[in-house]
């Protein structure tokens, strides 16, 4: 018995030996060649808002005090940066394309985007559960 248990140790510690050692995977995933790059955020769009002031246009301009970019690369990866009233994070997650859809994955939880994408001008839309209205984040190529 004891001989069994020593071969069945020798074995798992093998498997996890190789297991460990096998490189990761890229994720199959098919990104658009012209999402890959760095977009800087220039404006925001509030549209069909319930109340109708809150509806407009903000430039933006990517400063020391506020700044919104994402990095998307081929691998299925996206980075954002963002700093706000100086504040600044870096995230980097995972994400997949489905149609008209962008689901970045953030640990346990799912952000779902719509995204526009267009030449030089990637468009990413939801809706702020705060104010009901849709917000159009407006990027530009860097």
């Amino acid at each position: 018995m004891s001989h069994l248990l020593k071969r069945l140790c020798f074995l798992v510690m093998i498997s996890t030996v190789f297991w460990a050692c096998t490189e990761d995977e890229a994720p199959l995933i098919d990104v658009p060649e012209q999402l890959v790059g760095k977009w800087i955020q220039v404006s925001e769009v509030n549209a069909n808002c319930p109340n109708s002031n809150d509806n407009g246009t903000v430039e933006k301009n990517c400063t020391v005090e506020a700044c919104l970019e994402y990095t998307f690369q081929a691998n299925g990866t996206v980075t954002r940066r963002s700093i706000d009233d100086g504040n600044r994070s870096v995230e980097t997650n995972s994400f997949t394309l489905d149609g008209e859809e962008l689901y970045i994955e953030k640990g346990q939880s799912l952000e779902i985007l719509t995204y526009e994408l267009f030449e030089d001008q990637l468009n990413l839309i939801y809706t702020d559960e705060r104010t009901g209205c849709t917000v159009i984040q407006v990027f530009g190529m860097n």
